[in-house]
Order: C-alpha cells, then structure tokens, then sequence
C-alpha cells in the first residue's frame, strides 16, 4: 500500500516542520524491522547502511559496495542468472532453462539433425557466425576427424539451437553401461555414440572424455577432447616408426631381385637374398620361389 507524502511541489510552499515530521512517520510505518534486516520497503530503491539486509526483490542503483553479498540468484539480465549448483559444487550460468557450468569451454550451434545430451557433434556447416553441427559419424565418406567438436550440453531439434561443450563437466546423462574410469572415444559404429573401447586402426581413435558419475538419469563426464593418432595414420616423410605398412612398403622398393645383384652378392659363395629367395653358399635355394 502506497505511502501518503506530502509534497512540495503539489504544496506549493516550503513544507512545515510538523509536514516534515509526518512524512517521516508515514515512511518509518512502512520499515519492518528485525535486528539488522529491513524488509517491507516499497520503494524501487534503497540506501543501506553498514550491516544491513534485504527481503524482498529490490533494485539498487549505482555501485554496490560491500564486504559479502548473500543471495542465492544474481540475475544477469531478463532471462540469464548465475547460481550455485549444490550437488556438484560448482557455481552455473543458466540461459534458457540450460544450465553451464562456469569454468567450462562451451558455445553456441545449430543442429542440422535432431541431436540428444551427451552425444558426440561434428561440424557440418555454418550459418554467418554460427557453426551448424550434426552427429559425429566416423563411417561417412570424407569424414573429417579433425571436425570433431565435443558432446551436446542438452538436446537439440533439427533446425534449434543449443550448447555443445569442448572442455567440462556434464551431468544428468545415462552412464549406465560405463564404470567411474572408464575412457570414452567415438563410436566407430554408431553416430554420435560413445564407447570405452579403444577403435582399432583404420578407424579414427578419438578420446572425449572420463566418466565421474555412473548413473541412468545423473551420470557425469568429464568432457575432454584428444586426437589419438596412430602410426599408421601417419605415412609420410616424417614418420619415426616402422609401421606395417612402412615396412612392407620398404621391401618391395628396397629389397627386390635388381637392387641386391646391384650389390654384386654371389649366390655360389655366400649366402645372400636377391629378392626372390635365400640361398645357401653354394647356390642351394633355401625358401622362396
């Protein structure tokens, strides 16, 4: 209920000391007091002193200056607030009924295909400053491991927009199948999936997180994104390991029948190999053709 004032300006003169003492009064009624809190104020803003609390929603204009706040929202505009997640310990900024943990390297998408929590994302496209993802699917032609982004903070419908998380923590996601320990990598058989088994080469091992938490409706991850390339990925020029492939690669260049007559080798004296088959010191072949 409004408070009754009065007023210089609706007065017209100067206000009367008892006028001045009525306002304060009228003022004071409106002041719920117990020890330090003040409640009950129907102004839109307030003037604390030192050691004071506040009921209520209030707005407060200018600088808030104090040694500790106690709140258990701040609100960063109409629609985002900051909070403190009590089961997890963690303080999450949440935007449109999702909930990021702060801390963690997370950002914007559009999906291309219905995608749901937790599963692996792959960018597809762009739509002028925003990457449109889809789900990570290493049996696609072309499929480009390097494109592999994170897990999905939340579901996305085909053509909505949503969270994808690089690097941190997600929760409320079904780990049952997995133990606490166990070392997720992309599926190599299912878009999107994840596995604790390590993909044998030629498909692509990619590592993306740690499960914390095994649950069917709370588990947890630690989502962290890491290239494991194989030897065997790698043939080029620079390449220190022997692989197979490396290696039977190197015998049919290298050792072939030209190359070790080259070295003047003679079968009738000493054992050798000319590419075809191993002899013995008079000639005798020994194994091959």
């Amino acid at each position: 209920m409004a408070t009754d004032l009065t007023l210089r300006n609706e007065k017209g003169e100067t206000l009367t000391f008892s006028e001045l003492d009525s306002n304060f009064l009228a003022l004071d009624s409106d002041i719920v007091r117990v020890g330090n809190t003040i409640g009950g104020l129907a102004a839109d803003y307030i003037t604390l002193a030192t050691d004071q609390s506040v009921t209520g929603q209030k707005t407060f204009r200018g600088t808030l200056s104090a040694d500790s706040v106690s709140t258990d929202k701040i609100i960063l505009s109409d629609e985002a607030s900051v909070t403190f997640n009590t089961n997890d310990h963690v303080l999450e900024v949440e935007y449109d009924g999702v909930a990021l943990e702060m801390g963690s390297n997370w950002f914007y998408a559009k999906a291309s295909e219905a995608i749901s929590k937790g599963e692996v994302v792959y960018l597809s496209d762009a739509e002028f400053n925003t990457p449109i993802i889809s789900l990570a699917d290493a049996t696609t032609e072309g499929f480009n491991r390097d494109r592999v982004l994170g897990l999905a903070h939340d579901d996305i419908a085909v053509g909505e927009y949503g969270y994808v998380l690089e690097e941190g923590n997600i929760s409320d996601v079904n780990t049952n199948s997995f133990v606490v320990g166990d070392i997720l990598y992309l599926s190599s058989t299912t878009a999107g999936g994840l596995v604790k088994t390590k993909p044998s080469y030629p498909m692509p091992s990619i590592e993306l997180g740690l499960v914390l938490r095994s649950d069917t409706s709370t588990g947890r991850i630690h989502v962290r994104l890491v290239q494991e390339y194989s030897t065997e990925n790698i043939e080029e020029g620079n390449n220190l390991y022997y692989t197979n492939l490396r290696v039977d690669s190197d015998i049919d260049e290298r050792v072939t029948k030209s190359f070790v007559d080259a070295l003047g080798v003679n079968a009738a004296s000493v054992d050798g190999f000319n590419g075809i088959g191993i002899y013995d010191s008079v000639g005798t072949l020994l194994n091959g053709v």
